[in-house]
């Protein structure tokens, strides 16, 4: 069970347009858990998450966006 406001470390999943008949949300993306996805809860510490400009999911799934590069 994942639980509000804590952080968790996630791989082996799938990000995928959220466009079905059934949406539990209104994001535009919504993240699928297959059979070997591994979600372990982390800390991170003292890491200041708004200091950080992340690439939007959409340029993400459109491969727009320079590998290996880190912003801000």
């Amino acid at each position: 069970m994942l639980k509000e406001n804590c952080t968790y470390m996630m791989h082996n999943f799938k990000v995928v347009k959220n466009d079905g008949q059934c949406r539990v949300y209104v994001h535009q993306y919504k993240l699928v858990f297959t059979g070997v996805t591994i979600v372990r809860q982390t800390d991170l510490g003292d890491a200041p998450l708004r200091m950080h400009n992340f690439i939007q999911f959409n340029d993400i799934i459109s491969g727009d966006f320079q590998h290996g590069l880190s912003v801000g």
